[in-house]
């Protein structure tokens, strides 16, 4: 047949429909606005053609404040490293997950970080003097110079809720400047 090479049929035989790996959210977690990272079970994983742990997960939405690290998969089991950041919005944050398998099929779950305020916090003024906050966020009332102001107290209390604030020296503040509004 003019050249034409018969290379016989092919039969492609399936045993069934590809369908997308299952993910499955853990119970919410609480994070403290301003605290270290610590570990929590995010969701299991499931896929009909590929074992469990060889699923691929990624966070795909992540509100502002809110810090993962540290992906783990055991077997379908997933870990990671949770944060909230002092800019996380106080209550219900809500994670996407995407699960992917091995024939680029996903599947998302919603999961819940519930941020909390942290405790109240005391600072002592110890210096009538009038510098900021040397690290504003850290929930430490200390200038550069290792004092506590009322301008650094001030910086402190806005980034938390619920603080107090203490004098342990008397005398009077010469302002350099406005202090700001008090909330």
């Amino acid at each position: 047949r003019n050249g034409a090479v018969d290379i016989g049929s092919l039969e492609l035989q399936t045993s069934g429909e590809c369908k997308a790996p299952t993910i499955t959210p853990s119970a919410a977690i609480p994070r403290t606005r301003g605290n270290a990272a610590t570990s929590a079970n995010i969701a299991t994983v499931s896929d009909t053609q590929n074992p469990a742990g060889d699923l691929y997960v990624t966070a795909t939405t992540v509100p502002n404040g809110i810090i993962i690290t540290n992906f783990t998969n055991t077997n379908g089991t997933i870990t990671a490293d949770f944060a909230a950041t002092i800019d996380a919005a106080a209550g219900a944050n809500i994670v996407v997950f995407t699960v992917e398998d091995g024939s680029a099929l996903t599947a998302n779950a919603n999961f819940t970080v519930n941020v909390l305020n942290p405790p109240n916090r005391t600072y002592n003024v110890n210096n009538l003097g009038d510098v900021g906050d040397s690290n504003i966020g850290d929930g430490i009332c200390q200038t550069s110079g290792g004092v506590c102001t009322l301008r650094a107290a001030l910086d402190e209390s806005f980034v938390y809720p619920v603080n107090t604030i203490n004098f342990t020296v008397s005398g009077t503040v010469n302002l350099t400047g406005a202090l700001p509004d008090v909330r």
